[in-house]
């Protein structure tokens, strides 16, 4: 467990970041700015904080000194994450935060276990399964103990799933990043092919955003803070554990999420609330009780 604690504990603080992203989102009038321009001008701050980084630790490498494959592995990863981005605040635009998050957060890990099976022949464990399940089922119950769903939108639906598999592809692609190059290097080229292809596909699908002061800062801590920080914990996680257990541990997001909002906002978390916040706990302790064992 020793070796393996690190990249828990990267993962997890990754999580509680983008935890505090639902909380920080409330604060943009979404009618001057369109889900599409949050995700990419969060990514150009996630970027310019990247770069930043990058010229600070000096880990600059050129790119005729990385592996022949890597530039596609790379443009893979930039391509899945850049419309995570775009998908998971038009998924959660279409179908209300509540039941787009659920979609997301629950098939995320779903996906990457799929993935592992299909291409990598590591057949889910046991106790991935069930923890991950419970986990999934603590998510949703959490989530939706305050919420009263009035309609069902099917395409937002189907974005949000698509939106978790694109996540789940990322995170398996940049698992094989961090295995040739550091996780700074790995994220900040990743992330700057993604700011391109959402500003390419935002400009042919939204109007031009009216910004105000408010609206810079609370992008600038979506980018910096829940993208550029929380990416490279993640990442940096990704070197020394498995991809299924680094997406089911996003799960701790909705948890975050509810603490902010009984801190922050003054609501009250219910009887079925606080079920949901022990499912999740629990299915998380399931996960990484064979870690323990392992090490």
């Amino acid at each position: 467990m020793k070796n393996l604690f690190p990249g828990v504990l990267f993962a997890m603080c990754a999580s509680i970041l983008w935890g505090t992203t639902g909380t920080a989102q409330s604060f943009l009038t979404h009618d001057s700015v369109a889900p599409y321009w949050v995700a990419s001008i969060r990514l150009l701050f996630a970027c310019a904080f990247f770069f930043v980084m990058l010229y600070l630790t000096r880990q600059w490498r050129s790119w005729a000194t990385l592996p022949k494959s890597y530039v596609k592995t790379v443009t893979g990863a930039g391509i899945a994450i850049a419309f995570f981005n775009i998908g998971f605040f038009q998924g959660v635009s279409f179908s209300g935060v509540a039941l787009g998050s659920v979609c997301i957060l629950g098939s995320s890990p779903i996906w990457t276990g799929l993935l592992e099976w299909i291409f990598l022949r590591q057949m889910p464990s046991i106790r991935w399964s069930i923890g991950t399940i419970l986990s999934i089922l603590g998510g949703a119950t959490l989530i939706f103990s305050n919420t009263n769903l009035e309609r069902i939108s099917w395409i937002g639906l189907l974005i949000c799933f698509a939106t978790g598999l694109m996540y789940a592809t990322y995170t398996m692609i940049s698992k094989k990043l961090v295995a040739q190059v550091s996780p700074l290097l790995a994220t900040t080229h990743t992330f700057s092919i993604a700011a391109l292809v959402a500003l390419f596909v935002t400009i042919f699908f939204a109007p031009l955003p009216q910004m105000d002061t408010q609206a810079w800062l609370v992008t600038s801590y979506l980018g910096i803070l829940t993208t550029g920080v929380a990416y490279w914990l993640f990442t940096t996680g990704l070197k020394q554990i498995n991809a299924s257990v680094a997406v089911t541990l996003n799960l701790l997001e909705p948890l975050t999420a509810c603490i902010l909002a009984v801190i922050v906002v003054h609501e009250r978390i219910t009887t079925m609330g606080y079920i949901g916040l022990i499912g999740i706990l629990m299915g998380l302790g399931i996960i990484l009780s064979p870690t323990k064992k392992s090490s």
